[in-house]
C-alpha cells in the first residue's frame, strides 16, 4: 500500500526481500544517480550494512522505527570502526 502511494506521487520504489539487495540497490541509486535515498526498515542488519557501505558521495538515510537517521552522521559517530562494522556486527 505504501509503495503504491509513493509511486503515485512520482517517487521511485523498489521492494526486495534480501537485505543485501536492498542495500546494494539503495547504494547504487545514491552513488551513481546522485539522488538522496531513504531506506525504510526495522532490521538492524540493514542499518549496519548501509553505514558500512555508504560513501561520502552518497546521500543516504534510513527510517528505523519512527526516526530517520542520516547515514553520514552515523558514520562520523563510529569513525574508523566503519571499516570493520560488518565484522563487529557479525560477532556480537
Amino acid at each position: 500500500m505504501l509503495s503504491k502511494r509513493l509511486t503515485n506521487k512520482g517517487i521511485s520504489v523498489k521492494q526486495a526481500e534480501a537485505d543485501s539487495l536492498i542495500v546494494s540497490t539503495a547504494w547504487s541509486i545514491a552513488e551513481y544517480q546522485s539522488k538522496p535515498v531513504v531506506v525504510i526498515g526495522t532490521d538492524t542488519d540493514l542499518l549496519v550494512m548501509i553505514v558500512a557501505k555508504a560513501t561520502p558521495k552518497t546521500d543516504m538515510h534510513m527510517m528505523f522505527t519512527l526516526y530517520v537517521y542520516a547515514i553520514a552522521n552515523l558514520q562520523h559517530s563510529v569513525g574508523e570502526a566503519q571499516k570493520h562494522l560488518m565484522f563487529i556486527h557479525a560477532i556480537t
